[in-house]
């Protein structure tokens, strides 16, 4: 699967260079989308998306659970329609790229941190999937407050493949930097990030254990 890079600063942030995005590792087959947060300076994040070769119209990456809209994605195509329009409508102020057929990885790098309580991060696509076009919650990742990466297939054409859809958590420049993935019935997943090197990965939400003491 091939995919293309672009970088996008948010406000009084300059934009960097397209060669800064190439740390972004490509979407492993029948991957729809994978979502990349790097903890920075004073609680900064940095949150990269990427997408597939798939029908993908849009994209809204939140952080749960105050539901905070962190990154919009969306193709031009798709703005200049009316439905577009009104899909847009609610994000508007929002952080956002634009690029045709969302081939694209874009970069974001947040002034401050999500809040305290958030440990989750939740991905939705416009896209046409097998039974149709939909706005559809296809990762609900529960990957703490810190540094996390993950990426999550969905359900396209024909039909669904049997484990759909998959959902895989890394931890890059860990112990953890190899993909873990799990087949689960939904979007809803949790990563574990263990400094041992043991790091698990489940469906639902489950509550891990101490980083230090697994």
């Amino acid at each position: 699967m091939t995919s293309k890079s672009l970088v996008i600063a948010a406000a009084a942030v300059l934009v960097t260079s397209l060669a800064a995005a190439q740390e972004v590792p490509e979407l492993p087959a029948g991957q729809a989308v994978g979502v990349m947060g790097q903890l920075g300076p004073s609680n900064s994040i940095t949150y990269t998306v990427r997408t597939g070769n798939y029908p993908i119209k849009a994209v809204r990456v939140y952080s749960e659970p105050s539901h905070t809209p962190l990154l919009v994605l969306i193709d031009p195509a798709f703005k200049a329609t009316t439905e577009g329009s009104q899909w847009l409508a609610p994000l508007i102020g929002v952080t956002r790229l634009e690029t045709p057929a969302l081939q694209a990885a874009g970069r974001i790098q947040t002034a401050n941190a999500r809040q305290k309580d958030d440990n989750r991060i939740a991905v939705w696509i416009r896209g046409t999937f097998w039974t149709g076009e939909d706005d559809r919650l296809v990762a609900d990742g529960k990957v703490g407050n810190g540094s996390f990466s993950f990426t999550s297939s969905a359900e396209f054409t024909p039909a669904p493949v049997p484990g759909d859809p998959r959902h895989c958590c890394s931890w890059p420049g860990s112990a953890c930097s190899t993909q873990i993935c799990v087949d689960c019935t939904g979007p809803a997943f949790t990563c574990c990030f263990c400094q041992s090197g043991q790091c698990t990965i489940g469906c639902g939400f489950t509550n891990c254990p101490d980083p230090g003491a697994c």
